[in-house]
């Protein structure tokens, strides 16, 4: 039984471990591509005939959002409803959104 409980503990200290590691890795995974992402948002509108400012650029920051089930990406409500406040149309504004 002793054997066996300090297996356990093991294995909870590796789970918690890599815990951790994930942590520290994703947040700089997720800053080498939020600049990208956030280009391809601005870009579309700017294709799109939009005046880009530091305002648009503020709210393609707010990256789209990966849901739980699903490849698919959703807009950020904070870029989408920004956007719509700066006077981009809601077809432009969603696309654009997906892209940050």
């Amino acid at each position: 039984m002793n054997g066996r409980t300090t297996a356990l503990k093991a294995r909870r200290f590796l789970a918690a471990l890599s815990v951790l590691a994930a942590a520290a890795v994703v947040p700089v995974v997720a800053a080498g591509t939020a600049h990208a992402s956030t280009a391809r948002c601005v870009n579309y509108l700017g294709n799109h005939g939009y005046a880009i400012g530091p305002r648009v650029g503020a709210a393609c920051a707010f990256g789209a959002l990966n849901p739980p089930i699903g490849d698919s990406k959703i807009p950020n409500p904070n870029c989408y409803s920004r956007l719509i406040g700066l006077g981009v149309t809601q077809t432009h504004a969603l696309e654009a959104c997906i892209r940050a």
